[in-house]
């Protein structure tokens, strides 16, 4: 049986999927399976990859189910011990896998893996290594927009991991759960590190893993009314369903009030126009959160069954997490 399956959520990414399936192929590693969800694409995306690409197999949905589904579903139709996760508008290198799984095998102790992500177009240009998380709800990409310079090469432990092209060990999934259906893209990721982290796995950064992504080529690269949306319900929904209660009530403020700036400086001045753009998908986004808080406690109560670590242990975990943001930002300014 292939030890690792490659899950990647297909939504009209006719154009991707060549360079990334080609860059598949190229593997050194051969110990592997793709699975392509396909989310009712209707630009001819199933044909081609019948006729060009027959060693893949297809998991045709009737509609389009996000990406958090999407990937549920492949991950349903996946064997072997690890899982990875891999946009369709990214190009692996040819020793992603080798690298990746080299590290997985000498790290037990880890369960979730994140892939050295760059720019697609400036290859030597980060777009993640690792993710984190901030006090105020918001998440970030570690290295994000900086120049790499080579120095980092050796793994190094990290809050998350960017779902972009990171690797789950099958074990914590079977356990904690996959990726929150109902989230229907974006902060999914992000959702499920929280609960990998509460339950007490931990996530670890591959820089030799290396993959290219575009970003966002679904929805065209641009802030959408669509990502607007989802986004701002979505960082209500992670707070809501997984910060533990004595860390609630100041996450919950401290989240209101960076938003609210952030609002004021998008309706009162001329910085984030993507914003002002769509104000009314950013409120409908925040109704949304409130419809769905009902569903969101009743979750929360199940992943409080399998939390392992205290309310204190989590926010060090943040608090580190800021740390090395900061850090990063130093050895690695903004190009």
């Amino acid at each position: 049986m292939d030890r690792v399956t490659v899950v990647i959520p297909n939504w009209n990414g006719l154009k991707w999927l060549g360079p990334c399936l080609r860059s598949l192929r190229a593997q050194s590693f051969k110990g592997f399976r793709t699975i392509v969800v396909d989310n009712g694409s209707e630009d001819g995306s199933i044909h081609f990859l019948q006729s060009e690409f027959p060693e893949v197999e297809i998991v045709a949905l009737p509609k389009n189910v996000g990406f958090a589904a999407g990937m549920n579903a492949g991950i349903r139709a996946a064997h072997g011990e690890y899982i990875a996760a891999l946009n369709n508008d990214t190009e692996a290198h040819p020793e992603w896998l080798t690298r990746m799984v080299e590290v997985m095998d000498a790290k037990p102790e880890f369960a979730i893996f994140a892939s050295k992500i760059m720019n697609y177009r400036q290859r030597d240009i980060f777009d993640s290594l690792g993710d984190g998380y901030r006090r105020s709800g918001l998440a970030f990409n570690l290295a994000t927009e900086s120049r790499d310079d080579g120095s980092i090469v050796e793994p190094f432990e990290v809050f998350g991991a960017c779902a972009a092209a990171c690797f789950y060990r099958r074990p914590m999934l079977d356990e904690i759960g996959l990726y929150d259906d109902d989230f229907f893209a974006y902060m999914e990721d992000v959702d499920l590190c929280i609960r990998a982290r509460m339950a007490g796995y931990r996530c670890l950064a591959v820089p030799q893993a290396v993959v290219y992504h575009v970003g966002s080529a679904s929805h065209g690269g641009t802030a959408s009314a669509f990502s607007v949306r989802l986004t701002a319900r979505n960082i209500l929904l992670v707070i809501i369903k997984n910060i533990p209660a004595t860390m609630l009530p100041r996450v919950l403020l401290t989240t209101v009030l960076v938003q609210s700036a952030v609002v004021a400086e998008a309706l009162f001045t001329g910085r984030r126009p993507w914003l002002r753009k769509h104000i009314g998908a950013y409120f409908k986004g925040l109704g949304d959160a409130m419809s769905a808080l009902p569903a969101t406690l009743r979750k929360r109560k199940q992943i409080l069954l399998l939390r392992r670590i205290s309310a204190r242990q989590f926010s060090r975990e943040i608090t580190r997490a800021q740390a090395q943001l900061r850090a990063f930002n130093a050895k690695f300014p903004k190009h």
